[in-house]
């Protein structure tokens, strides 16, 4: 089976010992601080060089890890909790006032996902997703589990049987997240992905063991159609012709065949009013285009402009090689954004060359546009000193 394959070329193997966790909190730091730069990470210890959680302590947690133990690669942490002993934070977070079925379910989250430099991009993550749901599901029975994700990252995460649900999105220290819920008998939906999650379905659900999830019951709060979040194609599709009309700089001059480019790469995000979308000093590469609302972007507390429907968002990202965010951006209205990653932009290249280039200028002038209107503005308040 595929995920018996996967599993023997990319090992993954369970923290046991003291010197292997170690290891592993030296790793998180090495890629949340020293690469990524992230300001506001729990359980950091700077002396030490580690970031360690509470919940890596639990009895009911299983940390899993890729590479030799003195120099791991990759890790993931599994999380389990037992009906009766859900934290309220975790309630919060993943909005389970719209799940009260889910009061005597054991529940799990996948989290602290990171991987060294040189695999990403490999099959190490989905490896460890594979150990990660035969401990949760084939060992502890866990039928419902949760993790959140950057907008950009949502496709990936369909590997793990994961998908945007009826919850609220989140706020965090690094921007806004999307909360996601995988059903983990929901064989239809895992065929639909490919995800190699669907071998492992009967070892969990079969004859003699955990009884299936009846989706029927679900179906009103699990899904795209119900999220705060859309990856459907012609959802995607009918949300950004609006952005080939007449007078949209983005576009101009781009043909509207490149919408169909976009809705195949973009996804659409509805933040409410006053949700932080990015914050300064983040590495993050997506690219934001506003379809409604107003957005507030914003510098050390000044506020550097106020942007609406057809302007773009984090365009910097497309043209530094870190990615690393310079402004705060916080909705000041509900808004829908279409989300495009910075891959989409080189994939755009590869196959229309032509549309990616003048995509690509579109952007070079807005944002110049920008800094014109920025420069103007320095030089008025220097008058004015």
């Amino acid at each position: 089976m595929l995920d018996r394959l996967i599993s023997w070329w990319f090992p993954v193997h369970r923290a046991k010992t003291e010197a292997e966790r170690r290891a592993l909190f030296r790793l998180r730091y090495r890629i949340y601080i020293e690469e990524l730069g992230k300001r506001h990470v729990s359980g950091v210890d700077h002396g030490r060089g580690e970031v360690h959680d509470p919940e890596d302590d639990r009895e009911d947690s299983m940390i899993f890890y890729t590479g030799p133990p003195e120099v791991p690669t990759g890790t993931m942490r599994a999380d389990l909790y037992l009906p009766g002993k859900v934290p309220e934070s975790f309630r919060a977070r993943y909005s389970l006032d719209r799940f009260p079925e889910l009061e005597v379910e054991p529940l799990s989250e996948c989290t602290r996902l990171v991987l060294d430099f040189g695999v990403r991009g490999s099959m190490l993550a989905l490896s460890m997703g594979i150990s990660c749901y035969r401990y949760s599901a084939v060992e502890r029975g866990a039928r419902f589990g949760f993790s959140y994700a950057a907008p950009g990252l949502i496709n990936r995460y369909a590997k793990f049987g994961m998908r945007p649900y009826a919850g609220r999105l989140l706020q965090t220290a690094d921007g806004l997240r999307v909360p996601l819920i995988a059903v983990c008998s929901d064989t239809e939906f895992l065929h639909q992905v490919r995800s190699p999650l669907r071998f492992l379905v009967a070892d969990a659900f079969g004859p003699g063991r955990h009884p299936p999830v009846d989706m029927v019951r679900f179906r009103d709060r699990i899904g795209d159609h119900v999220a705060p979040f859309k990856v459907n194609f012609r959802t995607v599709l009918r949300a950004i012709e609006p952005l080939f009309e007449a007078g949209q700089p983005l576009t101009e001059g781009v043909p509207r065949r490149a919408a169909r480019l976009l809705a195949r790469y973009g996804m659409l995000v509805m933040p409410k009013a006053g949700d932080l979308l990015l914050r300064r000093g983040l590495v993050d590469r997506e690219l934001y285009v506003i379809l409604e609302g107003e957005m507030e972007i914003s510098r050390r507390g000044r506020i550097i402009a106020r942007l609406g429907p057809g302007e773009p968002l984090g365009e910097l990202a497309l043209f530094t090689t870190p990615g690393r965010r310079t402004a705060d951006v916080r909705a000041l209205t509900p808004a829908r954004l279409l989300v495009l990653r910075r891959l989409f932009v080189e994939r755009l290249l590869n196959e229309d060359s032509k549309v990616g280039a003048r995509f690509m200028v579109n952007i070079a002038r807005i944002m110049a546009s920008r800094m014109v209107g920025a420069m103007n503005q320095l030089e008025s308040m220097e008058g004015g000193e």
